[in-house]
């Protein structure tokens, strides 16, 4: 279980021809998952996150349009870790994977591939503290007649883990 938030970013795209870049974060996320330690340094983890972002700014057409307008969407995906071994309590790991997302307004699904980088302190042996880096990417995509550039987003989030 986790929860995070994530830095202003920028999303460009395209709708009905015209360009658009649009200013924003999210605010906060909240999540669960079930996964698996292999043993080998390897985890696998099933999740679903539920999020809220805001939008601060609009430009089109080199004209910027202030704007206070928030969202809600639900996520779910499968990530890949891999631990980095030591003999400290404190563990580095890097993962990935693929999350499919939808918005409580749209119709479409969308999809990012995060790239994720932390560190986990063993606090028992069943429970683990951790905090990570995200860079979420977000390849172009249509959703809902909006035609999306490559965009990413950079957030931090943290939480713990039970092993059962």
């Amino acid at each position: 279980a986790g929860v995070g938030t994530g830095f202003n970013s920028e999303i460009s795209g395209e709708i009905s021809g015209t360009d658009f870049d649009a200013d924003g974060r999210t605010t906060i996320e909240g999540g669960v998952g079930l996964g698996y330690d292999t043993g080998e340094n390897i985890r696998v983890e099933l999740g679903v996150v539920r999020s809220s972002s805001d939008v601060d700014s609009v430009t089109i057409s080199g004209r910027k349009f202030d704007v206070d307008e928030s969202g809600e969407a639900w996520s779910v995906g499968t990530r890949f870790f891999y631990d980095f071994a030591n003999d400290s309590d404190f563990t580095p790991f890097v993962g990935t994977g693929i999350s499919l997302s939808w918005g409580d307004d749209t119709d479409d699904t969308a999809y990012s591939i995060p790239v994720i980088a932390g560190v986990s302190y063993e606090a028992t042996e069943a429970v683990d503290i951790y905090g990570q880096v995200t860079y979420a990417m977000s390849p172009a995509q249509d959703v809902d007649g909006v035609d999306y550039d490559f965009n990413g987003a950079f957030g931090v989030s943290m939480g713990i883990r039970f092993a059962l």
